[in-house]
């Protein structure tokens, strides 16, 4: 089986920006944030109307009906109710297919800014970073969370009768060999970071022989496409994520913003390629994004630009 595509951000954004506009007016705040979005860049635009265009193909049937008794705070609600207005014919249509499908298939999905947690009927509990989402199956065989997108922490109940624990992305799987580790889903790979006992993790996108990897306390492995490489130890305070509190340790500045970026509804643009590769070491609030974002660019020896809608990274 041939793996998918990465999904493309520009399309992820416009997506969840048609979502949110079937769900009512945008607040002051959200339509300052849409109007920078589609002046950053003209493919921004491109990409909403390219989505909207679909909506409007869809709204033959009464598709406010559905969006009024669908789309009340869940995004994964609000893809249904355009899934269903379309006759699911929107499955057919890749761009679609990669925005909204995942969205439809969560159990359970966060919005910017927002934490949660859940316990999971097993007993063990997940933590969704925000703009995450997470699918679950559990049955006599196993326990199976399929992390869509985002990040997620694991607290893994044990039973008198073990059933593997295994949370799976398009690029492997990492399998609970005790309690809590994290699992965090990029555009180019997979990252596994373990807390406590021990993770076992394997590749899907690799040659058939690549072995997988067993992961103690304060391990950490990267998987892609060409194999599990080992990342920076995984320091017990960054699971203060949970709390709200973000650990960079030696991060490359785009993937620290990137991190910060869920959980503002800002648009944060490093323009220069070799500011987006500095390496940062620091710790941030994520309920504080604007001075979060501050001190990331301070700590790289860069300034922000305020703008409506957009900070800029220079």
């Amino acid at each position: 089986m041939s793996a998918a595509a990465p999904p493309d951000p520009v399309l992820e954004e416009a997506g969840r920006w048609v979502i949110r506009h079937g769900r009512g007016p945008l607040s002051a705040d959200e339509e300052a944030a849409f109007q920078a979005w589609q002046a950053a860049d003209p493919g921004h635009r491109n990409a909403f109307e390219r989505l909207q265009r679909i909506w409007a193909q869809m709204g033959q049937i009464d598709s406010n009906k559905l969006r009024r008794r669908l789309c009340r705070g869940r995004p994964q609600a609000a893809a249904m109710a355009i899934l269903l207005a379309g006759g699911i014919v929107l499955l057919a249509a890749d761009p679609a297919r990669e925005i909204l499908v995942p969205l439809l298939q969560a159990d359970h999905a966060t919005g910017k800014g927002e934490i949660r947690r859940i316990t999971l009927a097993d007993g063990s509990i997940a933590t969704l970073d925000a703009d995450s989402a997470i699918r679950v199956r559990m049955d006599a065989e196993g326990r199976h969370v399929a992390l869509l997108t985002g990040r997620a922490h694991f607290e893994v109940a044990r039973q008198e009768r073990p059933r593997a624990f295994t949370v799976e992305t398009r690029d492997g799987a990492a399998e609970a060999l005790g309690t809590r580790f994290d699992v965090s889903r990029e555009a180019d790979g997979t990252t596994v970071s373990v807390f406590e006992s021990r993770v076992r993790a394997t590749c899907s996108r690799c040659p058939a022989d690549t072995p997988p990897a067993t992961l103690g306390v304060g391990e950490r492995v990267r998987i892609d496409a060409s194999g599990l490489h080992p990342e920076p130890p995984a320091l017990p305070q960054e699971e203060g994520w949970t709390e709200g509190t973000l650990v960079f340790q030696d991060t490359p500045l785009a993937d620290a913003l990137a991190v910060l970026g869920r959980h503002t509804h800002q648009i944060i643009l490093v323009p220069s390629a070799n500011a987006r590769r500095q390496r940062i070491s620091g710790t941030v609030s994520s309920k504080d994004p604007e001075t979060a974002l501050t001190l990331l660019a301070a700590a790289a020896n860069r300034r922000v630009i305020r703008l409506p809608g957009i900070r800029v990274v220079r």
